[in-house]
């Protein structure tokens, strides 16, 4: 059961980012959606394990000079690599088999293939060079937001795809940061992508990409049309703030959320970005009243008839 840590099952949180289309389109009342998103998302995390292994299997030496990633360094070891890249192709085979039994989507097929050998060139190459690597990462969150637009073929917004790179990206910078404050001048020699950061440069990239995700993400609250507390709302409001742009109002609370992370990372004090969402209970709270907030203004309308 030990071996399991190598899956890095607490980074499935990534994939929930699948349900992003489902929920933002008002579907989630959906059976038929919601069973099939949870195989997708279960998919999706088997074949994402299978990648992390083989990352792992690349940095073994590297990683030795990481004080928390040490562990995994050890269990390879225990393991061996050989049997570590044979684990790694068995949870792919299972990633796609569930895919072929319960998802049986061609273009989430496809998404996963694109998805595997953009992290095989990561492992490989692209993670030595500077902002490409971020880059490749932010473009497997795009992927996994697309897979679950394309599964159930669902629209998804300009402004919250381009909100959901920017997080991807911000979350990535994020971890370089993290990197660098926890190992110092080892960080080049654990990642010689960070070497393109010299002096204070990673701080400003993580300000700007910041200021860009958080305004696509006031774009799109301001675009989005949310017929639900309308629905409810309209025999109590005066005619001039019946139509308002409701999730507007979750804004600050997306700001408080993105402002909270970067403290976090820049305090140093967490293994890693995954374990933040989990140990930083202010910022569990506020995202966890983010999303109850989102729902009541997409799914009122739902609620209240299902309630009638």
């Amino acid at each position: 059961m030990k071996y399991l840590k190598l899956l890095r099952i607490n980074q499935w949180l990534k994939n929930l980012v699948i349900f992003i289309p489902i929920f933002f389109s008002g579907s989630m009342f959906i059976e038929k959606f919601y069973l099939k998103g949870i195989f997708a998302f279960l998919a999706f995390s088997l074949v994402s394990s299978s990648m992390y292994l083989v990352n792992d299997i690349v940095d073994f030496e590297k990683d030795k000079l990481h004080p928390y990633k040490k562990e995994r360094v050890e269990l390879i070891k225990e393991l061996t690599p050989t049997w570590t890249l044979i684990l790694s192709v068995i949870v792919l085979a299972g990633g796609i088999l569930v895919e072929r039994l319960f998802v049986q989507s061609e273009y989430f097929l496809l998404i996963l293939a694109c998805y595997v050998l953009i992290m095989l060139m990561y492992s490989f190459f692209l993670k030595n060079i500077g902002i490409v690597d971020v880059i490749t990462i932010a473009i497997g969150f795009v992927l996994r937001a697309v897979s679950g637009a394309v599964i159930f073929q669902l629209e998804i917004s300009a402004f919250l795809l381009l909100s959901i790179i920017g997080m991807a990206l911000l979350i990535s910078f994020g971890k370089r940061k993290l990197e660098v404050i926890q190992l110092g001048e080892k960080a080049i020699k654990h990642r010689t992508a960070s070497e393109v950061y010299p002096n204070n440069l990673l701080d400003y990239i993580i300000s700007s990409t910041m200021a860009i995700t958080f305004t696509a993400y006031i774009l799109f609250a301001y675009s989005f049309q949310s017929e639900g507390l309308n629905f409810v709302l309209n025999q109590y409001l005066p005619p001039m703030f019946r139509y308002p742009h409701w999730l507007l109002l979750t804004t600050p609370i997306a700001l408080y959320v993105l402002i909270r992370y970067l403290s976090v990372i820049y305090k140093g004090k967490v293994h890693n970005v995954e374990s933040i969402w989990f140990k930083d209970k202010e910022l569990l709270i506020g995202i966890l009243i983010w999303v109850v907030v989102l729902f009541v203004l997409i799914y009122s309308q739902q609620i209240a008839t299902i309630s009638l």
